[in-house]
């Protein structure tokens, strides 16, 4: 399944969030598979002050 990356991205966000497993999750892609947390961590942008 091909889905734009912005709106896969909330959709697994959306799920790890409703069902409080994130570590269960794996994403595939080119052929790899890798695991949700990973990801998340590669991702992750410092929050904004104010």
């Amino acid at each position: 399944m091909e889905l734009d990356e912005k709106y896969a991205s909330v959709i697994v966000r959306r799920y790890a969030e409703a069902t409080g497993d994130a570590a269960g999750i794996t994403c595939e892609r080119s052929g790899g598979q890798y695991a949700y947390l990973d990801l998340v961590k590669k991702v992750e942008r410092p929050k904004q002050k104010g």
